[in-house]
């Protein structure tokens, strides 16, 4: 650990007494224990029966089974819409759909649009690590997110050689935008997936051997209300 920077403090409650400081003053990142100040914080403000909500809001008018206008997905910041919390990714979704028929909804004629502006704050505060924005943990922030804001890629080499790769996203149709420059090659070679900037087309390089096994990555998305 001679490389690692430490600061700690740890203060006494009852007598507000010092018990413990390294380098107390320094300017630090936070690291992952940040996480139980921020849930501490969040059970003592918003309490432990505090619930996300996501709605479904439309100004459209109702009529024979037809939403004659927008349907809106709104969500407010709710980071559990994905298969951590339910039995399958989609389970939330289904479940509004399943309230729109309900309400003999069978047909929208508009858009459906994702509203994310419940939080105003950048999706990747400037202060985030350019290297991290790709990997899950530097997932995009927003008040609409879905499977935590993370896809996986599958890339399939071809059925023959020098045609280009096969792509597929977990969950499908995730809009992620893509630039497939790989081939598929009778050698084993070696692929790339590059992204230099989360809001820019994932570029996928290089070349994958026919019959051989699948290049998977996890990535984050580029808009999360998109994706949503």
């Amino acid at each position: 650990w001679r490389c690692a920077s430490w600061s700690d403090l740890v203060v006494s409650l009852d007598r507000g007494d010092t018990l413990f400081a390294v380098s107390a003053d320094s300017a630090m990142a936070p690291a992952s224990n940040m996480k139980l100040l921020t849930s501490a914080a969040a059970l003592r403000v918003m309490g432990p029966d505090f619930r996300y909500r996501t709605w479904l809001l439309s100004d459209g008018r109702e009529a024979d089974g037809i939403l004659d206008g927008d349907l809106v997905l709104y969500g407010s910041g709710d980071p559990g819409i994905s298969d951590r919390f339910y039995p399958e990714k989609e389970s939330v979704f289904r479940e509004l759909a399943d309230q729109l028929l309900a309400r003999g909804i069978t047909r929208i004629s508009g858009d459906l649009v994702g509203d994310a502006s419940f939080l105003a704050g950048p999706l990747r505060p400037p202060t985030w690590e350019a290297e991290d924005l790709n990997d899950h943990f530097a997932a995009a922030v927003s008040a609409l997110s879905f499977n935590e804001n993370v896809l996986t890629l599958r890339v399939q080499a071809a059925g023959r050689s020098g045609s280009p790769p096969e792509v597929f996203t977990l969950p499908d149709h995730a809009g992620l935008a893509v630039d497939n420059l790989a081939v598929t090659t009778e050698a084993r070679g070696t692929l790339l997936m590059v992204r230099d900037d989360p809001m820019a087309a994932l570029a996928i390089r290089g070349e994958i051997q026919r019959g051989g096994r699948d290049a998977w990555r996890e990535i984050t998305v580029s808009d999360p209300a998109a994706f949503a």
